[in-house]
C-alpha cells in the first residue's frame, strides 16, 4: 500500500471539509439552544437579590419524568417451586435432566 502524500491541494480540501463539519455542528448546537429557549427560567427576580441563572445550573436530562421500569424475573427454581406448590405439571423447559435444563433429547 502506497503512502498518502499530503499535498497543498489535499490539505486545502481537508481543511474545507473540517470547516464544513464544524459549521454544521455549530448550526445544530444553535438549533438545539433555540429549541430549549422556551424552557428557560422565566421567573422574575422578585426579591432583588443577585441569583445564579437557574437555567444554566440545572443538569440537562433527556426524559426527567420517566423512571425505568424494573422487572423481576423469577429464577427457574422459583418457577418450579410455584408449579409444585399449585400442584400443576412442570413445563418441559423448566424440567431438569441430569442437571441440564430442557428436553431429554437435547
Amino acid at each position: 500500500m502506497a503512502a498518502m502524500v499530503l499535498t497543498p491541494a489535499v490539505r486545502d480540501r481537508m481543511e474545507a471539509q473540517i470547516s464544513a463539519f464544524l459549521d454544521s455542528a455549530n448550526f445544530l448546537l444553535d438549533m438545539l439552544d433555540a429549541a430549549d429557549a422556551q424552557h428557560a427560567d422565566k421567573e422574575p427576580d422578585s426579591d432583588g437579590e443577585a441569583e445564579a441563572d437557574e437555567a444554566s445550573t440545572q443538569p440537562s436530562t433527556l426524559s426527567p419524568d420517566r423512571a425505568r421500569a424494573i422487572t423481576h424475573r423469577p429464577s427457574a427454581r422459583q418457577m418450579r417451586a410455584a408449579y409444585r406448590r399449585n400442584g400443576d405439571p412442570i413445563p418441559s423447559n423448566l424440567r431438569r435432566f441430569n442437571g441440564v435444563f430442557g428436553s431429554a433429547g437435547a
